[in-house]
């Protein structure tokens, strides 16, 4: 046989582990949204990215270079890599 705590302590472990419970699925709902605004927000770089790159290149095609239109592509892509570090540049490789 178990030995039982005395009715007050058990009902405090039973609050602390409600409260831990409570507090775990508050920090995956935390983490979740938090997941959610990133991934927005990266889409919303990119997509950003791709309407500026096509803007550029429609003005390339004509054999224009618009400087404005090219520091705007300049800008994007670098809004995009403080988003996500797969799309920064490895500035120690060798290509």
């Amino acid at each position: 046989m178990a030995p039982t705590l005395p009715g007050g302590m058990e009902r405090s472990v039973m609050a602390w582990q409600v409260n831990q419970i409570a507090e775990t699925a508050a920090n995956d709902h935390a983490a979740k949204r938090e997941a959610v605004y990133e991934e927005q927000q990266f889409a919303n770089k990119f997509n950003h990215l791709l309407d500026t790159l096509r803007d550029f290149a429609n003005q390339y095609n004509h054999h224009v270079i618009d400087v404005k239109k090219l520091k705007a592509l300049k800008k994007a892509w670098r809004d995009l890599e403080k988003t996500d570090a797969w799309f920064r540049l490895d500035e120690h490789s060798s290509q």
